[in-house]
């Protein structure tokens, strides 16, 4: 059904206000009539025509609403050529439908002049459309493939100018509505919509196009053992006879599942009943009554009866064992007398008959606690009222004076030293660098050997004139460990890696003797460096020449190789 969406009028007053001239320069277009009115002029358009010079056409075909679910929307005046300066709108509106697929069957407009635009929505917006059509497009096989909206509106305009009108356009379309309302599926099927048509998805238990039918699960007699079977939806019910049970009375009911026998008895299941074996001690239907053992009276020598199942427990006197108290305790068995004391045994206890010089119940306390001379290294006894006191040498300690003290407990080596535990004593061994007892005192630079330059001139160091430690000196400690002594060294302050300067005689690789020369120890990453000074050129041992000129320098020596190559000397 198509409903023009333009008030049809018989007459289309338009008012406007021209500004100059009036009927005289005939602006009403396409048979209109012109009335003049004061410095304006009104065109009375005819029919199917609108606008200020009733210049726009609005006529048959021109735009209307559609509401049928498959239709067709053409230009006016298809396949005849569309008018001039036409403004057309066409509004989809399919109730219940999901998608609106639309296919260009025939399409000529004029090109960037006459266009087709469409959109979504109840609202026609330029601003919104999804595509542009114009131009031959179906002469140059441009015609686009099909397209569809989502929902159930959507809408066309189509526009053209003054110039060149075309053919037009063919669009057809078609909807897909909702197939599963109302809903057509039985019996709680699910419903699924499909193009034109929907597919139902059967409860189980059911089935059919529309889920109609009940299926019958009885009719392949699932039931055994005599069980009854009830349909129901999307399964059955098997009533067994007694003594079966399950799903389909497939199982013998096992009447032993609830352990009908008591203590221990072995349950045996037959159709609809069951037998206990009982196990030795217990009699019965269930196993139930314990056997009382202690009827036969078992327990000698005054030993009380306990019950217990299949068997008894005697609980004997003080001084007697055995499973029926049988046997007398022989208390001398764990050899209780002590120091060589003879054991009498008695009922329920023993006497111990000690040898001379002890006492006690198990001649264990001696008249002379010091005979067994109990106190070790060197420690002195006294008897003390049937004990002893040992009193320790030095360096000992315990109730013996068994331990030996730790003096290294204390932790009395400083600086690294390795402290070794003597007797009354300790020695610290200490790291290169310190000395003392407890290496508290800073130690030497060992000046023996091959000292090396940057350009690897050697010397050696045979005397030092100045320094705080010179020659073989040694501490005490040290004489006493036998720890030898560089023969050339220099020592330097607690807490400073740098030594102080001293005098130095010095063997150079030239084989000359020089006097003349100081020098100072530096520790650097844990090596030691030493560095020279000279006030005489002939005494200079280096490769840079300035230094030769100016008689005075200084080289850093290391005890190994550098990396320039040496020179000759002057």
């Amino acid at each position: 059904m198509k409903v023009s969406l333009l008030a049809v009028l018989l007459l289309s007053i338009v008012a406007a206000t021209y500004g100059q001239g009036e009927c005289g320069s005939n602006p009403c277009e396409n048979g209109s009539v012109c009335r003049d009115g004061e410095g304006t002029y009104i065109c009375e358009c005819q029919m199917g025509y609108d606008g200020q010079n009733c210049d726009r056409f609005t006529g048959a075909n021109c735009g209307y609403n559609i509401f049928e679910s498959t239709g067709v929307i053409e230009s006016p005046n298809y396949p005849a050529n569309y008018n001039n300066r036409a403004d057309c709108l066409y509004l989809v509106r399919i109730k219940g439908a999901r998608v609106i697929t639309f296919t260009i069957e025939d399409f000529a407009t004029e090109i960037f002049k006459d266009a087709v635009e469409y959109g979504v929505g109840p609202v026609a917006d330029f601003n919104q459309a999804l595509a542009t059509f114009e131009g031959n497009l179906t002469a140059n096989n441009q015609v686009p493939p099909p397209f569809s909206v989502q929902g159930e509106q959507a809408w066309f305009i189509f526009s053209t100018d003054r110039n060149i009108p075309r053919k037009g356009f063919r669009i057809t379309f078609s909807s897909d509505g909702d197939d599963c309302t109302p809903n057509p599926c039985l019996n709680g099927a699910t419903c699924v919509d499909q193009v034109n048509d929907y597919q139902c998805i059967c409860a189980p238990g059911f089935t059919g196009d529309n889920c109609e039918t009940d299926i019958d699960e009885c009719a392949s007699a699932p039931c055994r053992n005599g069980g009854a079977c009830v349909d129901q939806v999307n399964g059955y019910t098997c009533n067994c006879i007694p003594g079966f049970n399950g799903v389909n009375c497939e199982n013998n009911i096992n009447e032993c599942a609830s352990i009908p026998c008591l203590n221990g008895g072995i349950c045996v299941d037959g159709i609809n009943q069951f037998a206990c074996t009982c196990l030795p001690g217990y009699t019965g239907i269930l196993c139930e009554t314990d056997i009382n053992e202690c009827a036969s009276s078992p327990c000698q020598n005054g030993g009380s009866c306990t019950d217990a199942v299949n068997r008894y427990t005697c609980d004997c006197r003080a001084g007697f064992t055995g499973s029926n108290c049988e046997t007398n305790i022989n208390e001398c068995a764990s050899s209780p007398c002590l120091n060589g004391g003879s054991c009498l045994d008695g009922v329920d206890g023993y006497v111990c008959q000690c040898l001379p010089n002890y006492t006690g119940t198990h001649c264990e306390i001696s008249l002379d606690a010091c005979a067994s001379l109990p106190c070790q290294n060197g420690g002195v006894c006294t008897n003390v009222g049937g004990d002893y006191v040992c009193e320790c040498l030095p360096g000992y300690t315990g109730i013996n004076c068994e331990i030996d003290i730790n003096e290294c407990a204390s932790l009395p080596c400083q600086n690294g030293g390795e402290c070794i535990n003597g007797i009354a004593m300790y020695i610290c061994q200490c790291r290169q660098g310190y000395a003392g007892v407890n290496c508290e005192e800073v130690g030497f630079c060992d000046l023996e050997g091959v000292w090396f330059n940057e350009c690897n001139d050697q010397i050696t160091i045979i005397k030092t004139s100045t320094g705080m430690m010179l020659g073989d000196h040694m501490t005490f400690t040290e004489r006493e460990l036998g720890v030898a002594a560089p023969t050339v060294m220099v020592g330097y302050p607690s807490n400073n890696y740098d030594f102080p300067s001293f005098g130095i005689t010095v063997v150079r690789d030239n084989g000359r003797t020089t006097t003349s020369w100081t020098g100072q120890c530096h520790l650097c990453d844990g090596q030691e460096v030493l560095y020279t000074t000279w006030i005489e050129s002939s005494m200079v041992s280096t490769c840079e020449e300035i230094k030769r000129a100016n008689k005075v320098g200084q080289d850093k020596w290391t005890r190994y190789e550098q990396s320039f190559a040496p020179q000759p000397d002057a």
